[in-house]
């Protein structure tokens, strides 16, 4: 007659199980350090070209000033010879004058708008590689867990 001894018999099935979900876990976990790389390679990639952008924003400032600084020469200018003309041309001339002047404010504005959109993509960028940089070391936190658990039931 063969005897079942139930604590072996309950032991064998928590270990096996214990296997499988280490198994799925295992699994589990290399696919997501596979997503979790392919999402760093983006923001990698994403990070240079996000960089080179910024790089060309402190050109694009100085065009821009360099063009506000011609829009005043020229202002000036057009007041010398307006103050020997008509008065119709005097408020043509004023009317051009605004148009110059709300150019100028809008050319500020954009500046300023693309120095903000540039500042909060590269924060973005940043924040985003620090939440997978939290992942992972959680990923590798499990894993030491896991690793603990094996070796705690090794020594049983």
């Amino acid at each position: 007659m063969v005897t079942i001894d139930l604590d072996l018999t309950l032991r064998v099935i928590l270990y096996l199980v214990a296997i499988i979900c280490l198994a799925s876990c295992v699994c589990f976990f290399v696919k997501l350090i596979k997503v979790f790389s392919k999402v760093n390679s983006m923001l990698e990639k994403s990070e240079e070209s996000l960089v080179s952008s910024a790089e060309k924003l402190p050109g694009l400032i100085e065009n821009a000033d360099k063009a506000i600084a011609n829009a005043n020469e020229i202002l000036k200018k057009s007041d010398e010879i307006l103050a020997d003309t008509k008065e119709d041309i005097t408020d043509s001339v004023e009317n051009v004058s605004l148009t110059l002047e709300n150019v100028k404010d809008m050319t500020e504005d954009i500046t300023t708008s693309t120095r903000f959109v540039a500042e909060q993509v590269v924060d973005t960028t940043m924040d985003i590689r620090e939440n997978v940089d939290m992942v992972v070391d959680k990923v590798d936190m499990i894993m030491n867990i896991i690793e603990t658990i094996k070796s705690y039931f090794r020594k049983r």
